[in-house]
């Protein structure tokens, strides 16, 4: 009974040493990638500086850098400057950054940040709705220019028909004067 004890306490302690070990390892994991994700960002290749940023706060939230993390990915994905610009994407990631527990050190910065891109959101919405009608409208367009020309050009046909018409009747109408003149003798 002595020996399951010691065992079990044996057990206990290695588990506590194997996660504080897996812990220590997290962080250093996600303070390699937070180091260089700060250089990368610092370097303006805020690109990469996103992934890496986004790599720490996907794959690491137990780790002391994960506030910083996905509110620095919510940040660059929000930034005009950076290649991979997407509003979706910052918007996803400030939204995770406001419903993580208080205290948030930017919390109304992030608020602000949210409320822009939910604006700017919209105005794409907009945009793209405005352009679409547009299209149409362009389309209905080019639709009523071909039916204007195709009656412009019947229009020319039937205005040269009726001069030949006029034309005919004007002679009809000679060859009836030459008629009258013609019988009166």
């Amino acid at each position: 009974m002595k020996h399951v004890l010691l065992f079990a306490a044996a057990c206990v302690m290695a588990a506590g040493c194997f996660t504080f070990g897996l812990d220590s390892d997290t962080e250093a994991r996600a303070g390699r990638h937070m180091a260089l994700a700060d250089s990368l960002e610092q370097a303006s290749t805020l690109d990469e500086a996103t992934l890496e940023y986004q790599i720490v706060a996907q794959h690491y939230p137990s780790s002391s850098a994960y506030l910083a993390a996905v509110r620095k990915t919510g940040l660059l994905y929000a930034n005009p400057e950076n290649p991979m610009r997407n509003d979706s994407l910052a918007l996803y990631w400030v939204r995770t950054y406001l419903d993580l527990p208080d205290p948030l050190p930017d919390r109304e910065g992030a608020q602000t940040e949210l409320r822009l891109l939910e604006r700017i959101n919209a105005l794409q919405r907009n945009l793209s709705e405005r352009a679409r009608v547009a299209d149409s409208l362009l389309a209905v367009a080019k639709k009523q220019e071909a039916q204007v020309s195709g009656h412009a050009q019947q229009l020319q046909a039937l205005q040269g028909e009726l001069r030949q018409v006029r034309q005919e009747l004007n002679k009809l109408k000679q060859v009836d004067v030459e008629i009258n003149q013609s019988r009166r003798k």
